[in-house]
Formats: C-alpha cells, structure tokens, sequence
C-alpha cells in the first residue's frame, strides 16, 4: 500500500533497471536505530558476566565494531539507555540474534 495514510513504505529508484543481488534494509524506528552523537556500550559476555567490549560515540547512523566469531554479544545506547537483543557474530561476520 502506498497511499499517505499507510504505516510506512520504502522504495528504491535506481535510474535505469539494474541486477540487486543482496539488500539490506534498516528501518528508522525509535529504539532500534544508530542515532549521530549518542554514546553505544558493545557488552560480551565473559565468564559468568557481561563486560563492556568497546564504546564509541556514532559520528554516522552505524557503528563499525571487529568483533570475534562466536562471542555473545549486546549493544546498549548510553544515551537513552535502551538495549538490542542477545546477538552473535558467524564467522563470516554476519550477526544472528539470540532471541
């Protein structure tokens, strides 16, 4: 539906047809989005507790973190104080949610 009263619509214009052989789509929504300027605590769990990994202030709407294969991982906003879920990383770099 892309009528204005719909939830929300995205589209893509690339100028011309095109082969698209990978996507990746992020929605900006409240809580679940990289903010510029808020402050992002990287948490692994190490033993029997979550230690911070690595902090870093979004200069853009991502972070660039190198994070070991396997490893359990939560990313929290310092700023708003909001947390992701659970997450891991494969050993091809793709991250998978816990829960």
């Amino acid at each position: 539906d892309t009528s204005p009263e719909a939830d929300g619509w995205t589209g893509l214009d690339l100028g011309k047809p095109q082969a698209i052989t990978k996507i990746r789509y992020f929605p900006r929504n409240e809580g679940n989005f990289i903010y510029e300027g808020h402050t992002y605590d990287l948490f692994c769990w190490v033993g029997m507790d979550w230690q911070l990994y690595e902090q870093q202030v979004a200069a853009q709407h991502f972070l660039n973190f190198r994070l070991p294969a396997g490893g359990l991982f939560y990313l929290k906003d310092a700023t708003t104080d909001k947390a992701t879920p659970w997450f891991t990383v494969d050993k091809n770099g793709e991250r998978k949610n816990v829960f």
